[in-house]
């Protein structure tokens, strides 16, 4: 596994203990909700936007651009009151923007291992 890709799939595990975490924490629910679950809609589809391309592999780059799109489809579709879906996928920009920044846009990984 190359230092890129596990770097990526450190961003998600990440995120998803955080949604985990949240969802198991009577703290972060109100009136029967609980924005862990957002977190993990957001995780989820995150991770689903990367996965619809034709190749194997995916560059840091294009996968910035499939986030952006996969986070407007977000705000869109789901619901998410409060907002923490939203935040995760800033997090999970963010984190593939330093690693473009560190290792180049054209660096690449395999999404299916994710």
């Amino acid at each position: 596994m190359s230092e890129v890709e596990a770097a990526v799939r450190a961003v998600f595990a990440h995120e998803t203990a955080d949604g985990t975490g949240k969802r198991a924490n009577p703290y972060w629910s109100s009136g029967g909700h609980n924005v862990g679950t957002d977190v993990l809609i957001a995780v989820s589809a995150a991770r689903r936007s990367l996965h619809g391309g034709r190749s194997a592999t995916l560059t840091l780059g294009r996968s910035l651009e499939l986030l952006e799109t996969a986070h407007e489809r977000y705000r869109r579709e789901e619901d998410d009151p409060d907002g923490f879906g939203s935040a995760t996928f800033h997090a999970i920009r963010r984190a593939f923007e330093a690693l473009a920044a560190q290792h180049g846009a054209d660096a690449v990984f395999v999404p299916s291992r994710l």
